[in-house]
């Protein structure tokens, strides 16, 4: 089973609203722990699987203006770190790829936040470098 969603916003934190973060961790980290726990139960009984979660280079390390994103990442690679442990005595693989930017839509799919300042943020130096 493969687990590969996520989006992004790009903008400086403090202009995420708490749906955007919400929405973003529900898409990058809750959908995939959802897929996971209904999956789990079939891989224990014939006491063989692999779930291959794809998470990100963002997963290992941060960046400016990315940080929701970076936080659902964080977390995707936490729990399939843990999930490791539990279950790989009963035969059951938990793979974790971190790839760096490819080619793909994920680019097409980046999200500016609901309140982003615009040309007025205090971090558009910053941005442009």
């Amino acid at each position: 089973m493969v687990n590969n969603a996520g989006y992004a916003f790009v903008c400086p934190f403090e202009d995420l609203s708490m749906d955007e973060i919400n929405a973003q961790f529900e898409t990058n980290f809750y959908g995939s722990v959802r897929v996971m726990q209904a999956v789990l139960p079939t891989m224990l009984n014939q006491r063989y699987g692999r779930i291959v979660n794809v998470s990100a280079l963002g997963g290992r390390i941060a960046f400016p203006f990315d940080s929701a994103s970076h936080a659902t990442k964080f977390a995707l690679e936490g729990l399939s770190e843990s999930l490791h442990y539990e279950v790989e005595q009963f035969g059951i693989k938990i793979i974790l790829i971190e790839p760096d930017v490819v080619k793909s839509l994920f680019f097409d799919n980046l999200k500016m936040a609901t309140n982003a300042q615009g040309s007025d943020s205090p971090y558009l130096d910053d941005a442009k470098n």
